[in-house]
């Protein structure tokens, strides 16, 4: 996993240089919101099966169950994926309109659906099967494979089509990755796997509701970066947009690092009911770690981030600087809500980890809606860090009152002392 964010990572800096160059603010503030519309409708298409998929892929006795599970997925995504397909054809339109503020970017939005098939199949299908099979290697490959080559239509369309070549390089991209994922899934997947007789409507239904919650939870945030950046586009124009995407660009190059490790390490202990003082430990070793590892480096972002802004994107992004400083402020609250909201989830707390999702969204639309007439895109970042302190404040009365945790005391210390280092930094 580890050559994956990497690889990941480095193919997103140098992606995201190039297009500062090459398109410059307004440029990057369509792609961005290109990116977040297909990013909405490959997670519709694909109903966030991914962890039910891996579980009955992995739990399969023989390959007669394992076609089952498969083809049953199979068969659904089909249906959802062409329905998310025929809406942007469809309403390709009216939504240029309303979340590109333009009636000029129709064949643009029509040119994501034809790579929408592909991405869902790769991230709604193949990789969670992969996953399932313990064949980690071989997704390895193709995503740093796909990583890599991805960047030259990246570079090419933009250079030839500028802003549509942004849109067509989403399509693209997606084909390519699809392409490379089927070649690896192919050594790992049983023969005659395919048949239209393996489907069974009850797998269907189990694949579904094991990943409800995680489906409506991923809908939400999807739909309120999409939402965000329409009024953004609206109100303020495409070329805030563009400075918008930049602490929210970096927010998702460093987030990684730190969920990767959750993931792999605490939840998988937290999942397996453990005795109550070893849960206890766990989310303390969390939060500590997180607190440690985050403040660090928060710190040194924020004072350098005219350097990371020249560095990573371009000269002309510079008004961003304010909106950097104040995201990473709320970025210290953002890993301890996800430490309590992966703890509900590890729990099988289900409907506090929907509700605290259901909360935060909420007072993020509030703040993007009531302070972005006054304060602007600042406004919208603020919603960022007021959604996630009310997260945190609600989150771990939560856990207080469902799981008897208390943050240790040592804990507490931590919290204040490298709150009261990032907050004075960013806010000097």
């Amino acid at each position: 996993m580890g050559t994956v964010t990497i690889a990941n990572t480095v193919a997103a800096l140098i992606r995201a240089k190039y297009a500062a160059i090459a398109l410059g603010p307004a440029g990057v503030g369509y792609l961005s919101q290109a990116n977040s519309l297909f990013y909405f409708a490959n997670n519709a298409g694909a109903l966030a099966m991914g962890a039910g998929l891996i579980k009955y892929v992995a739990d399969s006795d023989d390959d007669h169950e394992l076609n089952t599970t498969i083809c049953s997925a199979l068969w659904l995504q089909i249906i959802t994926a062409s329905i998310a397909v025929f809406a942007l054809l469809v309403f390709a339109r009216p939504i240029s309109v309303h979340f590109f503020s333009t009636n000029m970017l129709v064949g643009s939005v029509m040119m994501l659906a034809f790579g929408l098939p592909f991405a869902v199949a790769t991230g709604g299908m193949m990789v969670p099967i992969l996953y399932g099979l313990n064949s980690y290697r071989l997704y390895a490959r193709a995503a740093t494979i796909a990583a890599a080559l991805n960047i030259i239509p990246f570079i090419l369309l933009i250079h030839f089509y500028q802003v549509k070549g942004a849109f067509l390089q989403i399509s693209v991209s997606a084909g390519v990755t699809f392409l490379l994922t089927a070649l690896y899934l192919r050594r790992v997947m049983p023969r005659e796997w395919f048949d239209w007789k393996f489907v069974r409507w009850e797998k269907i239904k189990e694949l579904f509701s094991y990943g409800s919650a995680s489906f409506v939870v991923t809908m939400l945030y999807a739909g309120t970066a999409l939402l965000a950046k329409a009024v953004i586009i609206q109100r303020l124009g495409v070329r805030v947009n563009g400075f918008y995407h930049i602490p929210v660009a970096i927010h998702m190059l460093y987030v990684p690092l730190f969920q990767h490790g959750l993931w792999a390490h605490t939840y998988p202990i937290l999942s397996a009911n453990p005795p109550k003082q070893t849960r206890d430990d766990e989310i303390n070793k969390s939060f500590r770690f997180c607190f440690l590892m985050i403040t660090p480096l928060l710190v040194a972002m924020i004072l350098g981030r005219n350097l990371i802004i020249r560095g990573v994107f371009a000269s002309s992004f510079l008004p961003a600087s304010d909106l950097m400083a104040v995201q990473f402020f709320g970025d210290f609250f953002f890993i301890s809500t996800y430490i309590v909201s992966l703890t509900l989830l590890a729990s099988a707390q289900l409907r506090w980890f929907l509700g605290l999702a259901i909360l935060y969204n909420l007072i993020f639309v509030w703040c993007l809606y009531g302070l972005i007439g006054s304060m602007g895109a600042l406004g919208v970042i603020w919603g960022h860090v007021i959604g996630n302190i009310v997260l945190l404040v609600a989150g771990l009365w939560i856990l207080h009152r469902r799981l008897d945790f208390r943050p240790s005391y040592e804990v507490r210390w931590i919290f204040l002392i490298c709150l009261c280092v990032v907050g004075a930094v960013a806010l000097w």
